[in-house]
């Protein structure tokens, strides 16, 4: 009986452990500006940028705009990703990314008195 439970515990280890020491592999996904999922303008104009797929986004004083990215993953995400936004102008850009699943939310935030076209947002993470 012993035996047998210790041949099934090993066995269970072995179908379980490649996964859990598989090493990570590090994914890049990229969008255009444009492809939102939604936007918020709080007081801001949000206008088609010159460049194809950009956004061009103007705040005034005390205003911010916000807009949400959705990226999909074929597996789970590893650890907190990293996102990063294309932009040129003036004006302050926060980005922040949440895991959900096999999803990340890239939320980036145009505050202040800006003036900003923003071109591709990447993020990066890891799977296993």
């Amino acid at each position: 009986m012993l035996r047998r439970m210790i041949a099934l515990a090993l066995a269970g280890l072995a179908v379980v452990a490649p996964p859990a020491l598989a090493s990570p592999h590090w994914n890049t996904q990229i969008k255009n500006a444009s492809d939102t999922a939604s936007r918020v303008a709080g007081g801001c104009s949000i206008d088609k940028g010159s460049r194809t797929g950009s956004l061009l986004v103007n705040c005034p004083d005390h205003h911010s705009a916000t807009l949400v990215y959705l990226f999909t993953t074929r597996h789970s995400v590893q650890g907190k990703p990293w996102a990063r936004v294309g932009d040129t102008g003036w004006g302050r850009v926060d980005e922040s990314a949440q895991v959900s699943g096999k999803s990340i939310r890239v939320t980036l935030t145009v505050s202040g008195h800006a003036r900003v076209q923003l071109t591709t947002i990447t993020v990066c993470y890891y799977t296993r």
